[in-house]
């Protein structure tokens, strides 16, 4: 018996929708199941057209400005001393500078070292520290220097001075003979020098 032309029609129309709808829920279920791979490893695609400006040029352009000076962006937060050792055989304060890296670049920093001046006088002892960096991350990274700062006897009374006042703040140190060396992170051919504190910092007691 010979089937009319319009039921093999019908029934083609229904096998070859049955067939496509059946092809696009398996190609989406791979693609489903491929797509977090293909994020991973795809290459990146400009989101800008070639032949015209970049609209994030301005950032890769302060990005390397910021590589000539990554300090430019080291932002001292706070100097506090936490004690005064006046008793001691070698009298010394014992102080910490907090900072902020508000930069575009991983940094590393050095220990501070150098002499640091009380009064316009430079105190006998050094700041110095073993070789050792500070890796402090870009965009709000935090980081901080550690360390005593030794009063030669005949100072120590008018330090007490100012560490007995009112407000126990320490005015007359001065640190721009202290410097750090300041490195782009993976790049350590070349380093800026930076100075934490200038003339006549104030340490405030730590309360």
């Amino acid at each position: 018996m010979k089937m009319p032309d319009t039921i093999f029609v019908v029934l083609v129309a229904v096998l070859v929708g049955t067939g496509t709808m059946a092809f696009i829920f398996l190609f989406h279920g791979i693609y489903v199941w491929v797509k977090p791979v293909l994020k991973r490893y795809s290459f990146g695609v400009s989101i800008y057209r070639r032949g015209k400006p970049n609209p994030l040029q301005w950032l890769i352009d302060i990005a390397e400005k910021q590589k000539d000076n990554p300090t430019t962006h080291l932002i001292v937060r706070d100097r506090i001393y936490f004690e005064f050792k006046r008793d001691a055989l070698c009298p010394y304060l014992w102080v910490r500078i907090f900072y902020s890296n508000l930069g575009l670049h991983d940094l590393l920093i050095s220990k501070p070292r150098g002499f640091v001046y009380y009064g316009g006088a430079q105190l006998p002892n050094k700041i110095e520290f073993d070789e050792g960096q500070s890796n402090v991350s870009a965009n709000g990274g935090n980081g901080e220097f550690d360390f005593k700062i030794y009063i030669p006897k005949e100072l120590v009374e008018t330090v007490s001075r100012e560490t007995d006042s009112e407000t126990g703040e320490v005015r007359r140190l001065e640190l721009h003979h202290i410097s750090a060396k300041v490195y782009i992170k993976g790049d350590n051919t070349r380093f800026v020098k930076w100075t934490p504190g200038g003339d006549r910092v104030i340490f405030r007691p730590n309360r």
